[in-house]
């Protein structure tokens, strides 16, 4: 956004917070029913920092594909993860982003990503055979698994149980403390006495009844 231009609206945020909240007790729902009710763009902010959320393929191919040197990676306040991903591709920009595009690019080529449609139907074939009618499973952790099942055998050419395990703990471990960072806001004690005759989140004071 050129300085002076308006921002795209968005859903009502709370004071400091912004829709911080909003996104961390409910982030898919949250991302959903923004989309479904500002249809192409919306800014929603975490803090004080704005995000415009650009829902049209058009919008991406605009800035990742047409002109990705318009746009720069954040690397403060609440957008900063690169304490959390390192110096890697969606936290890096210019000359290093481009030679490590360079180095991943093949495998992402389209004959090559034509090819693993066969080790997707393998793998995910072979997660079926494993379920028995009737059994109770976490489906969410299934997924993952496959996904990084795929990922592996298709990119590295490894399909050890083990390892792809190990990789799923350590993404769950990355997610888990991403959360905890946003959820310190919720821990945060706004004071509002100043403003309002009440606080939200001060605790309602109970004090026995007195008998006549």
């Amino acid at each position: 956004m050129k300085r002076g231009s308006q921002l795209p609206p968005g859903p009502r945020g709370l004071p400091i917070v912004g829709n911080a909240l909003q996104f961390q007790r409910k982030p898919l729902q949250f991302f959903r029913e923004t989309q479904q009710k500002y249809e192409r763009m919306a800014t929603v902010y975490i803090g004080k920092d704005p995000l415009i959320l650009c829902f049209r393929p058009e919008h991406i191919r605009y800035i990742l594909v047409e002109h990705p040197r318009n746009f720069v990676k954040p690397n403060r306040g609440a957008f900063n993860l690169r304490f959390l991903l390192g110096d890697g591709l969606l936290t890096t920009d210019g000359e290093f982003h481009r030679q490590q595009r360079r180095l991943v690019q093949p495998a992402f080529h389209k004959q090559r990503i034509e090819s693993y449609a066969d080790t997707m139907v393998h793998l995910t074939q072979d997660m079926l055979d494993e379920w028995q009618p009737g059994s109770e499973m976490n489906i969410a952790h299934a997924m993952q698994f496959l996904t990084l099942r795929i990922i592996a055998k298709a990119l590295f050419n490894i399909d050890s149980r083990t390892q792809v395990a190990e990789l799923g703990d350590a993404f769950t471990k990355l997610i888990s403390s991403s959360r905890r960072q946003l959820g310190v806001l919720r821990s945060v004690q706004l004071n509002l006495r100043s403003t309002t005759r009440y606080s939200p989140l001060s605790r309602p004071v109970t004090r026995p009844l007195k008998t006549p």
